[in-house]
């Protein structure tokens, strides 16, 4: 989603128009998810795929600010293999095991 949301975001610039924000950006997942291309996203829960639009619109919002740089594309040879994932309902077994229904 993050690379995704990057390349939408420049598409729109380079036609001039109005960045999206993350609200913008976590009402586009419903319509991306209707894309047979993306189908799998149903599969994810949607409070990380939200969580993921809320940090990039957060760095872009810190970018038009001039607080960092342009947000970056993720690269899957050298980005961790993290997702972001709610709290409320995560069970730790023992030691070794996680439940996350």
């Amino acid at each position: 989603i993050w690379n995704f949301m990057i390349n939408r975001q420049q598409l729109l610039h380079k036609e001039n128009k109005k960045h999206m924000s993350s609200n913008d950006m976590c009402k586009l997942i419903t319509s991306i998810k209707k894309d047979d291309k993306y189908k799998w996203l149903n599969d994810v829960a949607n409070c990380s795929l939200q969580s993921i639009c809320r940090d990039l619109g957060s760095t872009y919002s810190l970018f038009f600010n001039k607080k960092c740089s342009y947000p970056k594309f993720k690269s899957k040879k050298k980005s961790k293999r993290t997702f972001p994932l709610r709290s409320d309902k995560t069970y730790f077994r023992n030691e070794k095991y996680i439940t996350i229904p």
